[in-house]
């Protein structure tokens, strides 16, 4: 699996931030997506993603409750599908 960076914490409304390396070629801007899933006891939330250049994609989150959470990020701008856990702390 290839490396890719995000926040270990955030503040509950604050903005979490996922960034994975993808396929740079053709039109990344429009040619591939990326769709991030939040899942927490109290909800589970789908969001887009987008390429932000240099074969960079980045998925962000904003936390309504505090507390842990799971996420995965595919799509078909990689083969990989990324993965990991952050915590929601107090505004």
């Amino acid at each position: 699996m290839s490396e890719f960076n995000y926040q270990d914490k955030v503040e509950k409304w604050g903005v979490f931030e996922a960034a994975m390396p993808g396929k740079a070629d053709g039109n990344p801007f429009t040619d591939y997506a990326v769709q991030g899933t939040f899942v927490h006891k109290n909800e589970v939330k789908t969001v887009d993603g987008f390429y932000d250049g240099d074969g960079i994609y980045r998925v962000r989150f904003m936390p309504s409750y505090e507390g842990t959470y799971t996420f995965t990020v595919r799509g078909t701008f990689s083969e990989e599908t990324f993965s990991g856990v952050f915590v929601a702390t107090k505004p």
